[in-house]
């Protein structure tokens, strides 16, 4: 939703405007027991918001990071808030953010990655770097028989025997 307004100050005509929060959840890992949950809302005008993390849904004032509203380049603003959480317990958190812009509060959890996209890229990268080093292979081991049977053709082979007769002379 966007709201514009257009008011005329004196001489100078500016516009106000409404521009709602675009909010995601990201997550670091600190180790196998603890993790940070990231809330972040940016792009949204005016400066107030209000954001909290719960919990069941209950509000969590322990162990949350607020960060100050800051501003973008754009006139809108952005805002972190963060919280540490044992990651078995994940999914019973949500970020809630309240904007004058929402007409009801924006409320976001982390979804996982699956990085489905991630693995194929990787696939396809690991197959042809395969297909790439499988027909250099089967090009150098070619040249090289090719090389081989030049070399025989010039040079052929002579088999030379220690004994005019083909047997070994025996030592006394």
């Amino acid at each position: 939703m966007r709201t514009s307004l257009l008011l005329n100050p004196g001489n100078s005509d500016f516009a106000v405007s409404t521009e709602p929060p675009v909010g995601k959840v990201t997550h670091k890992v600190v180790d196998d027991s603890l993790e940070v949950l990231i809330c972040q809302a940016f792009g949204f005008y005016p400066k107030e918001i209000q954001t909290i993390w719960t919990r069941d849904g209950e509000a969590c004032k322990y162990g949350t990071l607020h960060r100050n509203v800051a501003p973008n380049s754009d006139g809108t603003y952005y805002v972190q808030l963060s919280i540490e959480i044992d990651p078995k317990e994940r999914d019973c958190f949500r970020c809630h953010l309240e904007h004058e812009s929402l007409q009801e509060p924006l409320v976001l959890s982390f979804k996982k990655e699956t990085g489905g996209v991630r693995w194929i890229v990787f696939g396809i990268v690991a197959t042809v770097g395969i297909v790439i080093l499988g027909l250099l292979s089967l090009f150098l081991e070619c040249r090289q028989r090719r090389l081989r049977r030049e070399f025989y053709r010039k040079f052929p082979i002579i088999i030379y025997s220690n004994s005019m007769d083909g047997t070994e002379d025996k030592k006394k």
